[in-house]
């Protein structure tokens, strides 16, 4: 699946953690299949957009929480609060390839639903790029299919892959 390979989207998808891994005034999400729909875009190229979708619970969100509080290389801030946003910056110096600076806004809507913001920027480019924008909309669609367990994605056309979370 195009979204776990791109190598740019690591970095999104740290910033994009800090949203379900704040614990602080945010709803616990509901537990269940979640689809994704992402856009991400770069300067000078034309948006790619994907869908795809999560089998989660609470324990998949503990452990996103974990993999962003045992990240070394990265330092980030406190978030900014506004009602159901909450925005944070991060800067990660990953050694001898690059820094990776970036914001994320995540807005909830109860427990069944948020969208992230994020922008963020590499120094040096990173893969030929120094910017990348992406928006990923997320929405709770009830429980998970049988065949699929919690860590499992699927894409757009239904095939899943498993992510060894069981």
């Amino acid at each position: 699946m195009r979204h776990f390979t791109k190598p740019t989207t690591a970095a999104l998808t740290v910033l994009t953690l800090l949203g379900t891994a704040q614990a602080i005034d945010r709803p616990l999400m509901r537990e269940g299949l979640w689809k994704i729909h992402n856009i991400d875009s770069t300067p000078g190229s034309k948006p790619e957009e994907y869908n795809y979708s999560i089998c989660r619970d609470h324990a998949y969100d503990k452990s996103a929480e974990d993999l962003v509080a045992k990240m070394k290389e990265c330092t980030i801030s406190p978030a900014t609060v506004s009602g159901n946003k909450r925005t944070y910056t991060s800067t990660c110096k990953i050694p001898n390839v690059t820094t990776i600076s970036g914001t994320v806004t995540v807005t909830w809507d109860g427990d069944t639903a948020f969208q992230s913001v994020s922008h963020t920027t590499y120094s040096p480019a990173f893969y030929g790029k120094t910017e990348e924008t992406s928006i990923m909309d997320e929405a709770y669609v009830g429980a998970c299919p049988s065949g699929m367990n919690v860590g499992d994605h699927m894409d757009a056309a239904g095939k899943i892959q498993h992510m060894g979370h069981h």
